[in-house]
């Protein structure tokens, strides 16, 4: 029998099974497992009319894709997918049917953000609970697809954004602004180029004005600097041309060893470790401010929505300040700090992480300034105090 009639004969068994059970064939989908086959036999295959492939094993299903197999059928990944291969599935398959952890489903919403797309997933639950058998537990399904429906595709919702009706909520009570106009500098190139727009227009709101600067380009923070902002970005590209200047690293550290109000997240925290290495393993000096080196992890290391609960007093609040935060790296540092505590939701999980004195925050999480006004005031206060303390 060829294959193209054996393809035939199941798809009459499954007709007949389903006429049987009261449904529409049309309602039940063949997924060919294409498992130790050959490019040319996967080819038969949809010539025959298979129309979604199968595949658990990365390794296979990459050189398939390099020559094409799939070619006029959907690819789904039907095996136990390993998180350190999570990056060669995310976005090369219609569907990865096999998802059964949070650790798994974490790593595969990163990839998926990074290559800015929605991946469609199908959570795997051991109803059975059998040891042999991989999966979450029913107990662990509603937390696990809570985590997933807090972890959206940002183009997709600004796209559903821009078409959606206005909003008739409205705006958020603001605290006072602070009075003198203090100039906080925000680093800003290619290296610094995470930032929420609208948490630099309500720093502004709070009563600060804001100075770009690069510390790529510059040789020194913008005059009158009473403040600093290190966003996030990807200094780790950039890691030899931010250790060749020289003069800025030096200012740098000078103003937060000098107690410049600073804050600095994930990129600018990894801006201030002591060493940063590149993607080639190469170490380089950074600014020094703080005595951690950065390396690649070769995973992501902590990835999705916390909440901040600072665990002494400091620059955004008093101890016990609540922030919500998220976190998405592959660089980590051996000098985290440890003055916050960061706890995921809908999950026992969490850790020590940050720095936090009362004129520095520096650490991995980013967080959103309009969900806690009061932190972000706090950060322009301590700006404004800055100004008139050295002004005495």
């Amino acid at each position: 029998m060829s294959l193209a009639e054996r393809i035939a004969l199941v798809n009459e068994k499954i007709a007949a099974a389903a006429r049987q059970a009261g449904r529409e064939p049309s309602e039940v989908t063949l997924v060919a497992a294409t498992k130790v086959q050959t490019s040319d036999t996967i080819r038969q295959a949809i010539a025959a009319g298979v129309t979604i492939c199968g595949e658990n094993r990365v390794q296979e299903m990459t050189a398939h894709l390099d020559d094409d197999a799939y070619a006029g059928a959907a690819l789904h990944f039907i095996g136990h997918l390993q998180t350190n291969k999570v990056r060669q599935v995310v976005g090369r398959v219609e569907l990865i049917e096999s998802v059964g952890s949070e650790h798994l489903l974490e790593a595969i919403e990163a990839q998926a953000a990074k290559l800015e797309l929605v991946q469609d997933i199908l959570l795997e639950v051991n109803i059975g609970g059998e040891a042999s058998k991989s999966g979450i537990s029913p107990e662990e399904l509603s937390a696990l697809a809570a985590q997933a429906e807090k972890s959206v595709d940002i183009d997709g919702l600004l796209a559903l954004a821009a078409s959606a009706p206005a909003l008739n909520a409205p705006a958020p009570a603001l605290p006072p602004p602070v009075e003198g106009r203090p100039r906080i500098a925000v680093a800003r190139d290619k290296a610094f180029c995470f930032y929420y727009a609208d948490g630099l227009e309500l720093l502004e709101a709070l009563g600060a004005e804001l100075a770009e600067f690069s510390p790529l380009a510059d040789e020194g923070l913008p005059e009158g600097a009473c403040g600093l902002y290190l966003g996030g970005g990807y200094p780790e590209l950039f890691a030899g041309a931010l250790a060749a200047n020289a003069p800025m690293r030096e200012a740098v550290r000078a103003a937060v060893a000098g107690g410049l109000p600073t804050v600095a997240e994930c990129g600018g925290f990894l801006y201030l470790n002591r060493l940063l290495s590149d993607g080639e393993g190469r170490d380089w000096p950074m600014a020094g401010a703080l005595p951690g080196r950065a390396a690649n992890t070769g995973r992501l290391g902590r990835f999705g929505y916390v909440t901040l609960t600072a665990q002494k007093d400091g620059l955004l609040g008093r101890a016990g300040t609540r922030l919500p935060a998220h976190e998405f790296h592959y660089w980590d540092s051996d000098a985290p700090g440890s003055d916050f505590r960061a706890d995921k939701p809908q999950s026992s999980r969490g850790w020590d992480c940050a720095f936090h004195t009362p004129t520095l925050y520096a650490g991995f999480p980013h967080f959103h300034f309009w969900a806690a006004p009061s932190a972000a005031r706090n950060f322009v206060a301590a700006a404004r105090r800055y100004v008139q303390e050295a002004s005495l």
